[in-house]
């Protein structure tokens, strides 16, 4: 039943399970898989993640394979997503194979891709890379005159 691989090809245990009576905010990182039945504020990433009816999640999710019953609001990266009839997702949908019953809810760009999950790390890489220079003065603002241009005087 639990004999799945997890990322660095040893076995898996049970999966996490957040439960119906459960919020929990920040993020969710597991080898493995995690099943969602409440409420987490934050992004989740796992190799297979379940929502179930009940659960949601606000925050960007990435996954080998992800089932989604309840809600999710948030970019979802993954190679496989289905999208059940109960299903209510607003946010972009980075797949390479996408089901959708019908019924689903669905409030965002689905885009197919090879490796979403590639995608998804560059751009995080790419986030983190951005430093701002607040010593930086080599632009300085231009000054703007509030005083209205001087009318021409008519000439005598």
């Amino acid at each position: 039943m639990f004999s799945k691989t997890n990322l660095n090809g040893q076995k898996a245990g049970p999966p996490s399970i957040v439960s119906v009576n459960l919020n929990v905010k920040g993020d969710l990182k597991s080898e493995g898989e995690i099943q969602i039945d409440g409420t987490v504020d934050g992004n989740v990433t796992a190799l297979s993640i379940t929502i179930g009816e009940n659960g949601s999640v606000n925050g960007e999710i990435i996954s080998g394979k992800i089932l989604i019953r309840g809600k999710v609001k948030g970019e979802i990266h993954s190679q496989e997503v289905q999208l059940s009839k109960s299903a209510h997702v607003i946010g972009d949908i980075h797949h390479d194979s996408l089901g959708i019953e019908s019924g689903a809810y669905v409030e965002g760009l689905c885009k197919r891709s090879k490796r979403p999950l590639e995608n998804a790390e560059n751009k995080t890489k790419s986030i983190k890379s951005i430093q701002i220079n607040p010593n930086n003065n080599n632009s300085k603002p231009k000054s703007i005159d509030s005083k209205p241009p001087a009318k021409a005087l008519p000439s005598v």
